[in-house]
């Protein structure tokens, strides 16, 4: 069994009170065809980038679920017949996403101190006026000397 991510895109003339429904008659197309989902999410109402089909808005729905290798074919005749669905994606073993891991400390072979990475400090800013008054200085007492 493969792994499969897909992503609709609701019209957003349908109301929040009718996406349960929706998301219900998709999890059981996906099931007739031989899915297994393990993970069903409302991503919530957006903008979309363009319109589409008139539509600016729409509400996004996420389906994680497995299934063989020709399901993705099959789901892909039935959303194009679907007047709930705008628009669809269907991703063939989705990229696991990472959490963000800090670096370790620096340490240096043979030193038994763990080295803290060196701290940027932040330059002062100066004011244009101060400048000019500091340049009309360094000017006034190399021409006098």
């Amino acid at each position: 069994m493969t792994k499969y991510e897909l992503l609709l895109i609701v019209p957003g003339k349908v109301s929040d009170t009718e996406i349960p429904q929706i998301s219900e008659k998709i999890a059981l197309i996906l099931e007739k065809q031989g899915a297994k989902i393990f993970e069903e999410d409302n991503l919530g109402r957006k903008k979309l980038s363009y319109p589409i089909k008139k539509n600016e808005i729409g509400t996004y729905l996420l389906y994680r679920f497995s299934g063989n290798s020709q399901i993705a074919e099959k789901l892909e005749k039935i959303f194009k017949l679907t007047p709930e669905i705008l628009r669809y994606l269907i991703i063939i073993n989705p990229p696991v996403i990472e959490k963000k891991v800090e670096k370790a400390p620096i340490v240096k072979p043979g030193v038994s101190k763990v080295e803290k990475a060196p701290e940027v400090k932040e330059k002062k800013k100066i004011n244009l006026e101060d400048l000019e008054e500091k340049l009309d200085n360094i000017l006034e007492d190399n021409i006098l000397k």
